[in-house]
C-alpha cells in the first residue's frame, strides 16, 4: 500500500483506521438485525445451498464446503469458517441448529471437535427456516469479494436467528452478546405485531425470557425486562434433583463446560464431610448426568442443605449478560427484543411482497404457456398441416404465431414438444391441461390478494405456518423460571481459627460440617443462616462482627483495627437473634452485654475493618476466659459456672445480679466471682 507523502499522515491513520474499523464491524464480527447471521456465517449457508446440500442430501466433508466458502465468499482463513460450522452444528450452543455434522463436533464436557477432513456436513432440517425463497428474488445479490459471482445479502429468513441462537462477538470498540430464545415464543411475537398489536402488556404475557439449549433455570429476574432493553442479565441455575442420598444433576448452566463443572464441585464438596464422591455419567449432550454421592446416614434435611449449598457456591449456578448489539439499516444499533421483532418483520414483509411478486410471475408465465398447449392439443389437425408446410424450425415458429396467435415464448414451447407428444394429446390429456389451468388461477388471484387488499392476513398466515413449523417437541421450551420454594436459606457452619497470623479473621465458611476440624486450632458456630451476623471474641476483650457468609471472604478478613498476631480467639456465637452476652475473666469479672449493640448499624460495610471493645477485663494482665450468648435472661435465672482451679471450683451468679449490672460502656464489670488466684479455663456454664 502506497500514499502520497505529503497527505497529513494523522488523517491518513485516522482515515484508515475508521475503514478498518467499519469493515469489522459492518462485515466480520456483529449480525444482522434482518437474518441474524454474521458474515461468515451467511456465507457458509449460501454454499450449502449452492452445493445441493439440502437436509436430505449426502454428507460431504466439512473441509470440502470449508474450502468452497473461502474460495467463493469468505477469504479469511479456513480455521475460522471450519470454527463456524462446527458451532453451527452443536446443540448445547444453539436452539436451532442449522448444519448437520456427521462424526464428533465436539462436546459438552469441552472436548474439540475432529479435524474438518474427518467430518462431514450438509444443512439441517432447521436450515429450511433460513434459506426458503433464496431462489425467488426473496434477497438482493450483492457480488462476492472478487466479483466472480453473487451471493444473497441477506438469507430470507422466516425467524430472527440472533434472537433464536444467540451469538457473541467482538469488534473495535464495540461487542455483541445475545443470549438464545425459545422460537415459538419468538413467532407467537411476531404474530402480535403482524396483528399490530404488539405492544409491552401484551408480549409479557408471552414472554418468558431466555430458552437456553442446556435447559436450567432462571433465578431472580422478571424476563419481562429484556423485551423493552437492549441489556439483560440473569442468573442461571442447573436441574437437579435428590434421589436419596445422591444429589444428580441433569441439566448444566449455559456456556458451563462439564468438566470444569465437575471441577468447581469437587472444590466446593471438599468441604462437606457428608459428600463421598463426584460421579461424572454423561453420555452426549443431552444426556447429561452428574451425580453427587453422600454417605448413606445423610439425613433429608442435610441432603437439602447440601444441594443448596453446592448450588449457591459452585458453578451449577452462574450470572449470563445480554448486550443486544446488531446491524440495522447499515449501522450498528443497540435492540431490545421487541426492537429486534420490530425490525425483522418489516424485513420479513419485504421478503414476502418479492417472493409473492416472483411467484406470480411464474404463475402467469406458465398459465400462457398450458393455455398455448391446450389450444396445440384443441388444434392438433392445423398444427400438423403447419408443421408440413414449415420449412425450418423458425418458419414453423412463426406460422404459430401468425395462425394460432402465440406469443414468441409459447411458439418457442409448441415448437419444441415432439409430434408424438402433440398426437397423443387426448381427452385425458385435456383434462390434465383444465385442472392446472384451475390450479394457476386460483394461484394467481391468491398472490395478486396477498400483494394487494390482504397482504396483513397473508402476512399473519405466514407467521402461522411459522408457528406449525415449530409444532416439533424439540422446540418446546427448556429453561423455566426458577421456583421460589426451591431457594433453601443458606445455612452456614462458621469456623475460624483462634490464632489469626496470616488472616486475621479466617477464610473457612460452610453450610454444613466443615471435615477435618483440628478443634485446638478453630472454633465453629453450626446452623447458622447466612445473613445472621456472627461475633468472634478475642481473649483481650474484643469483638469481630461479620454476616456469616462473610467469614468466606478472605479479602474482607485481612485487615481488622486492634487485633495483632498474638490475639486468640475464645468463642464464636450468633447473635443476630440474642439479647444477653456474658463474659468471664481469668480475675472472676463476669460482664452482662447488651447483643444489640454489637450489631452493626446502617448500610456500609465500615465494620469489616473494626473491631468492637466488649472488655470485661480488669488490669493489663486480665484476659477472658469465656463467653456465652442467651436470647434470655431473667432475675430468676442462676449461672453456674465451673472453673479448672481447686478451691471452690464452682461459682452460681443470679440473674439478678447480672442483669443489674449490665454494660455501660467499656468499664470492666462487676467482681461476681471470688477468686484470688484466678482461674486458667472455664470448664463449663450452665443456666439453671
Amino acid at each position: 500500500m502506497s500514499f502520497d507523502t505529503s497527505e497529513n499522515i494523522e488523517k491518513f491513520a485516522s482515515d484508515s483506521m475508521a475503514e478498518y474499523a467499519r469493515e469489522v464491524i459492518l462485515n466480520r464480527a456483529i449480525p444482522d438485525a434482518r437474518d441474524g447471521l454474521k458474515p461468515v456465517q451467511r456465507a457458509i449457508m449460501t454454499q450449502t445451498v449452492l452445493s445441493g446440500l439440502s437436509p436430505t442430501a449426502r454428507h460431504v466433508k466439512v473441509s470440502k464446503l470449508s474450502g468452497l466458502v473461502l474460495g467463493n465468499f469468505h477469504p479469511h482463513g479456513s480455521d475460522s469458517i471450519d470454527g463456524s460450522i462446527v458451532k453451527l452444528s452443536q446443540s448445547w450452543v444453539r436452539r436451532m441448529e442449522l448444519i448437520d455434522i456427521h462424526g464428533n463436533n465436539g462436546s459438552v464436557d469441552g472436548r474439540g471437535a475432529a479435524a474438518a477432513r474427518y467430518i462431514e456436513c450438509r444443512q439441517a432440517p432447521a436450515a429450511l427456516f433460513m434459506t426458503e425463497g433464496i431462489n425467488e428474488n426473496a434477497v438482493d445479490m450483492v457480488p462476492n469479494y472478487d466479483s466472480t459471482m453473487e451471493m444473497p445479502e441477506v438469507m430470507p429468513a422466516r425467524l430472527p436467528m440472533a434472537l433464536v441462537n444467540g451469538t457473541s462477538g467482538i469488534a473495535l470498540a464495540m461487542a455483541t452478546s445475545i443470549l438464545p430464545h425459545n422460537p415459538v415464543e419468538i413467532a407467537q411475537l411476531m404474530l402480535l405485531n403482524a396483528k399490530g398489536e404488539l405492544t409491552f402488556e401484551n408480549a409479557k404475557k408471552i414472554w418468558n425470557g431466555p430458552d437456553f439449549p442446556t435447559g436450567g433455570e432462571i433465578l431472580g429476574v422478571d424476563p419481562a425486562a429484556e423485551l423493552e432493553s437492549s441489556s439483560f442479565s440473569c442468573k442461571i441455575r442447573a436441574r437437579s434433583h435428590i434421589d436419596g442420598t445422591d444429589i444428580v444433576v441433569t441439566e448444566t448452566p449455559f456456556g458451563t463446560n462439564v468438566t470444569k463443572l465437575i471441577e468447581s464441585l469437587a472444590k466446593t464438596a471438599s468441604r462437606i464431610k457428608e459428600v463421598k464422591a463426584i460421579d461424572d455419567e454423561t453420555e452426549t449432550f443431552p444426556k447429561v448426568k452428574i451425580i453427587i454421592r453422600c454417605a448413606k446416614s445423610t439425613t433429608p434435611e442435610r441432603m437439602k442443605d447440601i444441594q443448596a449449598y453446592l448450588e449457591n457456591r459452585s458453578d451449577l449456578t452462574k450470572t449470563v449478560s445480554a448486550n443486544n448489539l446488531l446491524i440495522s439499516e447499515h449501522r450498528p444499533c443497540y435492540m431490545s427484543v421487541i426492537d429486534q421483532i420490530n425490525a425483522f418483520m418489516t424485513f420479513r414483509e419485504a421478503t414476502l411482497l418479492r417472493i409473492w411478486s416472483h411467484r406470480l410471475d411464474a404463475a402467469l408465465a406458465r398459465q400462457s404457456i398450458v393455455m398455448a398447449e391446450k389450444m396445440a392439443v384443441e388444434n392438433i389437425s392445423m398444427i400438423k398441416d403447419l408443421l408440413e408446410e414449415s420449412e425450418d424450425p423458425a418458419d414453423f415458429k412463426s406460422l404459430l404465431m401468425k395462425n394460432l396467435g402465440l406469443g414468441e415464448v409459447e411458439a418457442d414451447h409448441i415448437a419444441r414438444m415432439s409430434l408424438m407428444r402433440l398426437i397423443k394429446n387426448d381427452k385425458s390429456r385435456i383434462d390434465t391441461i383444465s385442472k392446472e389451468l384451475d390450479r394457476l388461477y386460483t394461484t394467481i388471484m391468491e398472490l395478486r390478494s396477498n400483494l394487494g387488499a390482504n397482504r396483513r392476513q397473508a402476512l399473519i398466515n405466514d407467521v402461522e405456518e411459522t408457528l406449525r413449523m415449530l409444532d416439533d417437541p424439540k422446540y418446546n421450551r427448556l429453561t423455566s423460571l426458577g421456583d421460589e420454594k426451591h431457594v433453601v436459606r443458606e445455612v452456614i457452619e462458621t469456623t475460624i481459627d483462634k490464632s489469626p497470623k496470616s488472616i486475621y479473621v479466617s477464610t473457612i465458611s460452610t453450610e454444613i460440617s466443615t471435615s477435618g476440624l483440628d478443634d485446638k486450632r478453630q472454633l465453629s458456630v453450626l446452623d447458622v443462616p447466612g445473613d445472621h451476623f456472627v461475633a468472634a471474641f478475642t481473649q483481650d476483650g474484643l469483638a469481630v462482627v461479620r454476616l456469616a457468609s462473610e467469614f468466606a471472604n478472605e479479602r474482607a478478613n485481612r485487615t481488622v483495627d486492634g487485633l495483632t498476631s498474638d490475639s486468640r480467639f475464645i468463642a464464636i456465637a450468633d447473635i443476630s437473634e440474642a439479647s444477653h452476652i456474658v463474659t468471664i475473666s481469668k480475675r472472676g469479672y463476669v460482664k452482662h452485654i447488651d447483643a444489640h449493640k454489637l450489631l452493626p448499624a446502617g448500610k456500609t460495610k465500615r465494620y469489616l475493618k473494626k473491631s468492637q471493645t466488649v472488655s470485661g477485663l480488669k488490669g493489663g494482665d486480665d484476659t477472658l476466659l469465656a463467653v456465652m450468648v442467651y436470647n434470655n435472661l431473667t432475675d430468676d435465672d442462676q449461672i453456674v459456672i465451673e472453673l479448672d482451679r481447686r478451691r471452690k471450683p464452682v461459682a452460681t451468679i443470679s440473674g439478678h445480679d447480672l442483669l443489674a449490672r449490665s454494660d455501660s460502656g467499656g468499664s470492666s464489670g462487676a467482681r461476681l466471682l471470688n477468686t484470688h488466684d484466678g482461674a486458667d479455663r472455664v470448664i463449663t456454664i450452665k443456666k439453671g
